[in-house]
């Protein structure tokens, strides 16, 4: 898994206390933890939205590179 969390008075923050709040957290998949990771962690939804929230990274991407989709 990665995680993404913002420096800290230039560095890098000492625990999570510190840092606060994370910028990107990522999933990374294994067939060991394939179920738990896509059907019990699956519905995460931010405060206050009625949907999970869901990227598609191969539409995201082409949307940020610019590149239409076929």
């Amino acid at each position: 898994d990665l995680f993404v969390v913002p420096l800290v008075q230039g560095r890098r923050p000492a625990d999570w206390e510190e840092a606060g709040r994370m910028l990107l957290a990522v999933e990374v998949l294994s067939p060991g933890t394939a179920r738990r990771d896509r059907i019990l962690k699956r519905e995460w939804r931010p405060e206050g939205a009625v949907e999970p929230l869901v990227i598609v990274l191969a539409e995201y991407f082409a949307d940020v590179l610019g590149e239409k989709r076929h």
